[in-house]
């Protein structure tokens, strides 16, 4: 059962995954490289994080919602990145937009470590997001 989850990147669409998630009634914490970005999901529930594994100690679930692949990878196969820091029982849930080699080899790396790993890219703006009313695939 996901009870704890943590967004990585809290950008526009960040933002709006946050924001539905929090609406949901799960206790979200947030973590960006520009905690600027935290401050009005605060005011709507979000626990910020000053870093990466504050935001990932204890999530059930970690959403990456990044802007490029270099970003994607760094926090997920980086040093002190995702793969060394999230509990075995935990979920990566990958939402940027990347590449299929990329993803291919962030799901095997995951699986290796014994992690949950899914590829979720999204189709939406982030009013669309906000509103329920984008596709997941």
């Amino acid at each position: 059962m996901i009870e704890r989850i943590a967004v990585v990147g809290v950008g526009l669409l960040g933002s709006a995954v946050a924001s539905r998630l929090l609406a949901g009634g799960f206790a979200v914490k947030g973590y960006d490289s520009r905690p600027d970005q935290l401050t009005g999901l605060a005011r709507r529930g979000l626990e910020p994080a000053a870093s990466l594994t504050e935001a990932v100690t204890g999530a059930d679930a970690v959403f990456t919602i990044l802007p490029s692949l270099d970003a994607v990878e760094a926090t997920v196969l980086g040093s002190g990145g995702l793969l060394g820091t999230v509990a075995g029982s935990a979920t990566i849930i990958q939402m940027s937009t990347i590449s299929p080699t990329l993803t291919r080899r962030l799901g095997e790396a995951a699986a290796s470590a014994g992690i949950g790993f899914l590829d979720t890219p999204m189709s939406g703006t982030s009013s669309m997001v906000e509103r329920g009313d984008c596709t997941w695939r």
